[in-house]
């Protein structure tokens, strides 16, 4: 019986001890100091300024949300600008009604200060789509476009982006955007794309905000972009011939030229000029856009050539449609280039256009095309 009589005394002791502990380190630590509340989107904003406490490790937040559960948020010292001030946003709010938040300083060895306490009112959650719209940006990358927005206020929001990709299909993308994020574009054209941004909340689509407009395009080192022209001057060839045969050319304005096709000659092509610089890599495309009163058939032949294998240097590629306005086209050349017998991209290297007749709606009558800024640039993957 005394050895439980003991025991019981003991740790009687060691209670009062622990209580005694905890009512000394509670008012250990200085207290945060200069706390500002401020509403916020369905949230409210706290600032403070931390202690000078070399112990002080973290501010505790409490408050109740609009649900009435308790939330604890531990916000840490090195949240802290070097001025001391420390800003939290405390979400969770559907109301806005007046709501207490109690901040309580915390060091290493778990000693605590006094609890202060502020008030305030959040404001209206219906403002996420607007708030998180308006923080939408659009920077180039060299594969196309990084959309990123910010939400801070965690209220679910979608994100709706239209816009015309590489091959002229029209793109919807349905975004999370309940926290701050972003998105990455991969299949631009190599031009200025239009994008179209809205903003909904997630539980409700009749609260919206938008849309927004965006252009943006690819961003590429310009070591990497090589401008093919025509030179109506050139009286030798370069490689093995120059010029154009069956067909007219005149220039239009810089790096534009308007060609009038005979499609009843044997063949209708014209000589770039060489690239005039080594390239520095081989992911490339031919780019351009053009204009064109029927349908026809592009071939690329690749100078300079050996005779015995002149077959491999051409490259075969897609129809290209009737055009009354200008249209964007890119052909990859990567896997043709890097094949070929005679090692092409140097300085003197060339392409040759070849038109052919292939799908035309009106064979034997005259095609006007119009061709402008023909580049060699990166692919765009």
């Amino acid at each position: 019986m005394k050895k439980y009589i003991l025991l019981s005394v003991l740790i009687g002791a060691v209670c009062l001890s622990s209580c005694d502990d905890e009512k000394d380190s509670a008012g250990a630590m200085s207290p945060v100091s200069g706390v500002e509340c401020s509403p916020f989107i369905g949230s409210v904003i706290v600032k403070w300024n931390a202690p000078a406490d070399e112990d002080y490790y973290y501010t505790l937040l409490s408050y109740t949300d609009s649900r009435g559960e308790k939330v604890n948020k531990k916000v840490s010292r090195y949240s802290a600008t070097p001025d001391g001030v420390t800003t939290a946003v405390l979400t969770g709010f559907t109301d806005t009604d007046t709501h207490t938040f109690t901040l309580t300083a915390y060091g290493r060895d778990g000693s605590s200060s006094k609890s202060v306490s502020a008030s305030c009112a959040p404001e209206t959650y219906t403002g996420a789509p607007r708030y998180v719209l308006e923080s939408v940006t659009f920077t180039p990358t060299e594969n196309g476009a990084r959309m990123e927005w910010v939400n801070e206020t965690e209220i679910p929001v979608n994100l709706y982006v239209t816009y015309t990709n590489a091959s002229g299909m029209y793109i919807e993308e349905d975004l999370d955007a309940a926290a701050s994020g972003h998105q990455d574009f991969n299949d631009l054209g190599f031009n200025d794309t239009d994008f179209s941004v809205t903003a909904e909340l997630d539980d409700d689509d009749s609260v919206t905000a938008g849309p927004r407009l965006f252009t943006c395009a690819p961003e590429i080192d310009p070591r990497d972009i090589i401008t093919l022209t025509y030179d109506f001057n050139r009286t030798t060839p370069a490689n093995f011939d120059f010029g154009v045969v069956g067909m007219t050319i005149q220039q239009m304005g810089e790096n534009h030229y308007k060609m009038v096709m005979d499609t009843s000659a044997p063949e209708r092509y014209i000589i770039w000029e060489p690239l005039g610089q080594q390239i520095r890599r081989t992911d490339l495309s031919v780019t351009f856009e053009y204009k064109s009163t029927d349908n026809c058939a592009l071939t690329f032949l690749y100078y300079p050539f050996d005779w015995g294998t002149i077959a491999q240097n051409y490259h075969d590629l897609d129809e290209l449609w009737t055009a009354p306005d200008w249209r964007s086209v890119a052909f990859d050349i990567e896997a043709k280039i890097t094949s070929l017998p005679v090692k092409w991209g140097g300085p003197n290297s060339q392409i040759r256009f070849i038109f052919r007749t292939d799908g035309m709606l009106s064979p034997g009558t005259p095609m006007e095309f119009e061709i402008r800024n023909i580049r060699l640039r990166p692919t765009i993957k």
